[in-house]
């Protein structure tokens, strides 16, 4: 009976061992940019736009910018959370965490600067004299001037690499 109990014990104590992180490092940057994008749902080629990950921009998602192999200097899946809520496209849905999945920070941005997704600021990619490099008309798409107003915050970002 006692050579049960052990087994028992044994078996149990190897299901109860603390499960690892999901996460595998955590960091703080301070004093870090926060701006906000938005951008057409096809390109000027009419193709669908996507993330630099490979995925169609979704509320949540955010930019980073890109290290000298043209890859994000924090992983794809990394998730920052903000010190504030963020009401994202004024749709009434706050985020307080988001994913990064995208990259195209400024170089004159600080490192760990994030862009925040807006939504999309129209179908068709605008291809007039003012258009924007992801095709929006920053006179009339309202997607695209809420997330001009959005304008640069500094915050501090805590970020979770997967």
């Amino acid at each position: 009976m006692r050579q049960i109990v052990k087994i028992f014990i044994l078996t149990l104590m190897m299901f109860t061992v603390a499960a690892p992180s999901i996460f595998a490092g955590t960091f703080t940057a301070t004093n870090q940019d926060v701006t906000a994008y938005s951008a057409s749902k096809k390109k000027s080629d009419g193709s669908t736009r996507y993330t630099h990950s490979g995925k169609v921009p979704a509320s949540g998602y955010v930019a980073v910018r890109k290290n000298s192999s043209n890859q994000p200097h924090v992983p794809f899946g990394t998730v920052v959370k903000t010190p504030s809520s963020v009401n994202v496209g004024d749709y009434g849905t706050y985020y307080i965490h988001f994913t990064v999945q995208d990259t195209g920070i400024a170089s004159t941005q600080t490192y760990y600067a994030i862009d925040i997704w807006w939504g999309f600021c129209r179908d068709a990619a605008y291809t007039g004299t003012n258009a924007t490099a992801l095709g929006c008309n920053p006179s009339t798409d309202t997607q695209y001037i809420k997330a001009r107003q959005f304008g640069e915050k500094k915050w501090t970002l805590d970020f979770f690499t997967p």
